[in-house]
């Protein structure tokens, strides 16, 4: 594990991690894009917590390793789709994992065709029931589902990403329908540090 110190130089990080053999790798894109040299013993790596570049992920691809590209929010217990990243293909964020439902939907929640932009919804064990003491965004954020049969996923979480599938069924993330931006994984609201500078 390394040192907060190492952890500020990402230079350091590489070496630190051939020589402890590491051959997992869990983390944001922008710390990979960070890396200036190759681990050779890296065989699994797993993308997650924001945007993959597809720059990161050909930099990254190579024989003998496997790279994940996962997508999900907190609201949804983190991880919620995920897809292979492979060479000379789009980086998508693929499909739910097992358990889970995607569905992309218009502002009334209607279901929009493949290719459409709209905004990602997802149901799944997973989904949480609400934000503590905050009901009016609960509200917001946290449906009863239109398209659910046989009682599977009766809520869905309203992500506020914007999304479309395309004709193999893969998602494709485009980023954010409102003004929250995320940096190194974690989200930034905008607005909130506008209401307090003003």
């Amino acid at each position: 594990v390394p040192t907060p110190e190492i952890m500020g130089e990402a230079d350091k990080l590489p070496q630190l991690m051939a020589d402890a053999g590491v051959s997992v790798l869990d983390t944001v894109p922008t710390l990979l894009a960070m890396m200036t040299q190759d681990i050779p013993s890296l065989r699994v790596i797993i993308l997650g917590g924001e945007a993959c570049p597809p720059s990161v992920a050909a930099r990254w691809c190579k024989p003998g390793r496997t790279i994940f590209n996962s997508y999900g929010p907190t609201e949804a217990t983190v991880v919620a789709t995920a897809s292979e990243v492979k060479i000379g293909q789009p980086v998508t964020i693929g499909g739910p994992i097992p358990n889970y439902t995607c569905y992309i939907a218009d502002e009334q929640l209607n279901l929009l065709g493949r290719g459409v932009e709209g905004e990602l919804l997802i149901g799944g064990p997973g989904v949480a029931r609400g934000y503590l003491r905050r009901d009016e965004l609960t509200q917001e954020k946290f449906v009863a589902n239109p398209f659910a049969t046989g009682g599977i996923d009766p809520n869905l979480y309203r992500s506020g990403d914007a999304a479309s599938i395309d004709d193999n069924g893969d998602i494709h993330f485009h980023g954010r329908i409102d003004d929250q931006v995320k940096i190194r994984g974690f989200r930034v609201e905008l607005g909130e540090i506008e209401a307090r500078i003003d």
